[in-house]
């Protein structure tokens, strides 16, 4: 038998069943000398503490003109559809905190484009800029304590950073290109964005305090969308050619090893790490409509997820790397679907008589 000072032992079990964590709690085990024996009549119960269900955050629109946006959630499974913003005003691109937590987004509301947070059930709505020029591509730090994003508040486009409530305004590029794009480095030292300086879109980097900026790409072509991989040491990005096709990139942070990841004369486009930095998830026009491709990074094969005659657009990965959502016009609506990894398990999550975009998941 334990013996301990203080009263009584419990045994305690943490069992994961299903996906759900369960704790039992068995009987208490008397110590010798205090307290009394258990009724042997009654009955002890486990104690069921079930994990929040996955969420995740999209833009939905009631028609086509995409005008008119709210910020929803919905669950994993396509339970619980919540509107968090219900505005007359357009409501768009939302994006999580990193401790998902919050939710900062773009309204236009004040009629002009500004950037406003909430809380994950929409409460505790503040604006984070307020300006007239318009405030666009909120990006959270990975710390979660900074937001970088783009403005024409001084009469170009610029690449600024804000603490996450919106205090402490500060322009970090300065050059007379049009800058757009920020995204951080996982570390959170560094902000690839994309600037026109040279008459293309091209690849830049620069510290997360606005100095030592380098240039990536050079060419004749457009490069957008820069995207870091989980690892930090490189940056995915979409080329878009003179005839107006698209590829999938990638090349070292620091420069240089530039890589085709795409092998089609079509449009490839809005590519996204997975979790574990294996492989990279990205739409595809090459079988006459979008559809939702994969490529290892390493040995450059791809493999087609989806395969239906309406677009499939905008994958997102889950967290665990297990599943990707995507956009579907397929049952003549805009929906969002799910799917495991390989593409099986398709599932659809939202039936409503708006048109859904822009899913992601919850961190």
């Amino acid at each position: 038998m334990m013996k301990t000072r203080g009263g009584l032992v419990m045994v305690l079990a943490v069992l994961s069943v299903l996906g759900a964590v369960t704790l039992l709690v068995a009987a208490p085990v008397p110590v010798y000398g205090q307290g009394p024996l258990p009724n042997p009549n009654r009955v002890y119960l486990p104690i069921i503490m079930r994990a929040p269900p996955q969420q995740i955050v999209l833009t939905s629109y009631s028609d086509e003109e995409a005008d008119d946006g709210d910020i929803h959630v919905v669950n994993a499974d396509g339970s619980a559809m919540v509107n968090l913003t219900d505005d007359v005003d357009n409501d768009r691109n939302p994006v999580w905190s990193p401790d998902g937590e919050r939710i900062a987004f773009e309204t236009h509301r004040d009629d002009n484009w500004e950037i406003y947070a909430m809380n994950a059930d929409g409460s505790a709505l503040v604006y984070l800029t307020d300006h007239r020029s318009d405030d666009l591509a909120p990006a959270w730090s990975p710390d979660g304590s900074q937001i970088a994003f783009r403005s024409r508040r001084d009469d170009n486009w610029e690449i600024y950073v804000m603490n996450a409530d919106g205090s402490d305004k500060t322009r970090l590029t300065t050059s007379p290109a049009t800058n757009n794009s920020p995204a951080w480095s996982p570390d959170g030292t560094q902000i690839a964005y994309v600037s026109d300086g040279g008459g293309d879109d091209e690849i830049w980097t620069m510290n997360a305090d606005g100095y030592d900026y380098t240039r990536l790409t050079n060419n004749d072509e457009n490069d957008t969308h820069p995207l870091w991989s989980p690892d930090g040491k490189r940056i995915a990005f979409t080329v878009q050619t003179v005839g107006g096709d698209t590829d999938v990139y990638m090349i070292d942070a620091g420069g240089g090893n530039k890589i085709r990841l795409t092998q089609s004369s079509e449009r490839d486009s809005n590519p996204r790490w997975s979790p574990d930095g294996a492989e990279i998830v990205f739409q595809s026009k090459r079988d006459g409509n979008y559809e939702i491709y994969i490529v290892d990074i390493d040995d450059l094969d791809e493999t087609r997820l989806t395969d239906h005659e309406s677009d499939d657009l905008a994958p997102a990965w889950s967290p665990d790397g297990a599943q990707i959502t995507f956009v579907s016009q397929r049952n003549e609506k805009t929906e969002i679907y799910v799917m495991n990894r390989d593409g099986s398990g398709l599932t659809r999550l939202t039936d409503t008589k708006r048109l859904e975009a822009e899913p992601t998941w919850r961190p």
